[in-house]
């Protein structure tokens, strides 16, 4: 979707809302799938693999953000990319919960 020009929110603030909830999953669980994969084909520490799995999350949304601004009618805004590592935080709280080692 990081590719559709002029995409608008046109349905009004619990639409908004809906789609940020959305980008938030999004981004927990690419944190979780980054997280398993890493620690699947290494020999590191848990720990180290939940950070490398957090700077490679947070990057994908910040390098998705700066692609928008390549996009005719689109914007990237950090406030997208606070948002999306919102998301990161949230499943590496839940990482952390359920002691995925």
């Amino acid at each position: 979707m990081s590719s559709v020009p002029s995409l608008r929110v046109t349905e009004g603030l619990s639409d908004l809302i809906l789609r940020k909830l959305a980008h938030m999953t999004e981004y927990a669980i690419l944190f979780i799938l980054s997280f398993r994969a890493l620690r699947s084909t290494n020999s590191l520490s848990t720990r180290r693999n939940l950070i490398y799995a957090l700077v490679i999350s947070v990057l994908y949304a910040a390098s998705d953000e700066y692609h928008q601004t390549f996009v005719p009618g689109r914007a990237g805004r950090i406030w997208d990319v606070a948002i999306d590592t919102a998301g990161v935080l949230g499943g590496l709280a839940l990482a952390l919960k359920k002691g995925f080692k």
